[in-house]
């Protein structure tokens, strides 16, 4: 038997989950927003963390689940607030936690490029901008 993650290490698993989401969404395969949506509570989980560095993480993924929200479908939970207006609001924390020039931001919005630039769809097109411009900001 396998030991178990220590309860730190499943913070990171939104990631993960993220890019398999990501990677559904680009390959055009069924939707699972039970796990988007599992995604996105351990993201929110983990801006609870003392360190600034993975409160950024966290709202790098949120950001990204944001756009993939796209195609996941709508969280019953969320704020009044637009897909894009989420995602604007989470890069800028981002910016704000770890700095304009940091790898946090250069990594967060190299990925919105992916999204804009190699697997470009109607659906995120106009969510991914506003990533980027809030990321250059």
């Amino acid at each position: 038997m396998f030991p178990l993650p220590e309860l730190d290490e499943l913070y990171v698993n939104h990631w993960v989950l993220t890019q398999y989401l990501s990677l559904c969404a680009i390959l055009d395969e069924p939707a699972d927003h039970a796990r988007w949506i599992v995604a996105r509570q351990l993201a929110k989980s983990q801006l609870q963390r003392d360190s600034a560095a993975d409160r950024a993480w966290a709202f790098g993924t949120l950001a990204e689940l944001d756009l993939l929200g796209t195609v996941y479908g709508k969280d019953e939970d969320a704020e009044s607030l637009s897909i894009e207006e989420r995602v604007i609001e989470a890069c800028c924390q981002i910016r704000n936690l770890t700095g304009s020039d940091s790898f946090h931001v250069s990594s967060t919005r190299r990925q919105f490029q992916r999204y804009l630039e190699w697997w470009d769809r109607n659906e995120w097109r106009e969510v991914a901008r506003a990533a980027i411009d809030a990321l250059r900001a």
